[in-house]
């Protein structure tokens, strides 16, 4: 098994608020979270309702391709997330089984810097390199500063 990434701590309410909001479904607007655990090494597990999975007549758990969304939406709802393999049904409240289950965490180190305001990774970031530079276009003048493509630059005059 691969090593695990190292998780940053972050403020518990904070995250219990995040997977809040991303654990309610179209059908029911309330959140299905019933409790967060965070654990020792700063990774959480998030223990929910089974109605967040809205699940066709006949079924009994949720498909593999519903916990997949699950976890797509908890990587678009926060890039830094590093979302465990394993997922499954736990106990809603001890000696009370019947809810599901998912482990996270927040990576330590981010694999692009990200603008301070917005949590989204910097404009003009590049991270290829060339001969042990980062060729990055801020540090250019005009005349070597890539430009447009000769299709974008119609109708400018000339």
């Amino acid at each position: 098994m691969k090593d695990l990434p190292r998780f940053r701590h972050r403020n518990p309410d904070e995250v219990h608020d995040l997977v809040a909001h991303i654990l309610t479904n179209k059908v029911d607007t309330r959140s299905t979270l019933r409790r967060l655990v965070e654990r020792d090494d700063h990774s959480f597990r998030a223990i929910f309702d089974p109605r967040y999975f809205v699940l066709a007549d006949g079924e009994p758990t949720p498909t593999k391709s519903q916990w997949n969304n699950l976890k797509k939406k908890l990587k678009r709802t926060a890039p830094d997330i590093f979302v465990f393999k394993d997922h499954g049904q736990d106990e809603c409240e001890p000696g009370t089984p019947g809810c599901y289950y998912v482990d996270f965490g927040f990576f330590l180190e981010r694999e692009q810097p990200l603008a301070a305001d917005r949590g989204r990774p910097q404009r003009g970031f590049r991270d290829s390199t060339a001969g042990n530079k980062r060729d990055d276009w801020r540090g250019r003048d005009d005349r070597t500063r890539p430009g447009p493509s000769p299709r974008t630059r119609r109708g400018r005059g000339g």
